[in-house]
């Protein structure tokens, strides 16, 4: 197992409040996950190449959505190799560099959000630096505003052009890591479906406000 060679921060900025609170995971966010958070449930068709970084808890007040307009980071130095279309929004692709003694590249995926106009392909980018900021989306129904982060190795010959979706979830040049073991962060996991749900109708109007 390769371990990646630096430390790996949080990609999401948030406002006004402590220092990373608490994420909240449904069981479909979570890397490898073969089931589906947004209503109405049931299976993915592929599963997760990563997390999806939504829900968070606050001190003092109950679970809430990311905010759409929250400030998305560079989790850890490289450099930007690929800026895609994704099914929400683009995708930012960053080279970390080649494993310590290896051939493959450590890639990480910071998708469906609004990328930060002055990021470029071939540009070095450092911890924290501002990649984009998180987006809400129309379709499908249900689908809180969040962070897709993906974390993976590449190997050679290494042709940018082809990590793509849907070709990266065929993952066929790019072996995907759950990220969520290098992330500073407290987490839990929202295992009540009916609750879930509940929750989710009460926000799918609601995710909408400023970070």
């Amino acid at each position: 197992m390769a371990f990646f060679p630096y430390p790996f921060n949080l990609p999401l900025h948030f406002e006004n409040c402590e220092q990373n609170p608490p994420l909240v995971f449904h069981p479909g966010m979570l890397f490898d996950s073969d089931c589906r958070w947004w209503p109405p449930g049931g299976k993915r068709a592929s599963r997760h190449e990563g997390l999806d970084l939504c829900v968070v808890k606050k001190t003092g007040q109950e679970p809430g959505p990311v905010p759409s307009g929250t400030r998305v980071t560079v989790p850890a130095p490289g450099r930007v190799v690929n800026i895609i279309p994704d099914f929400l929004g683009h995708s930012i692709l960053i080279s970390h560099g080649l494993e310590p003694g290896g051939t493959r590249e450590w890639i990480s995926l910071l998708a469906h959000i609004s990328p930060h106009p002055g990021i470029q392909a071939g540009q070095a980018v450092g911890a924290e630096q501002t990649a984009g900021w998180t987006k809400i989306f129309s379709r499908p129904r249900g689908m809180l505003c969040h962070l897709h982060l993906s974390l993976g190795l590449l190997s050679t010959p290494k042709d940018y052009a082809l990590l793509a979706w849907p070709e990266l979830v065929k993952r066929e040049r790019l072996v995907f890591i759950d990220p969520l073991p290098l992330l500073p962060i407290r987490w839990t996991v929202w295992r009540d479906v009916h609750a879930w749900f509940a929750f989710l109708s009460r926000h799918i109007d609601d995710d909408s406000s400023p970070a």
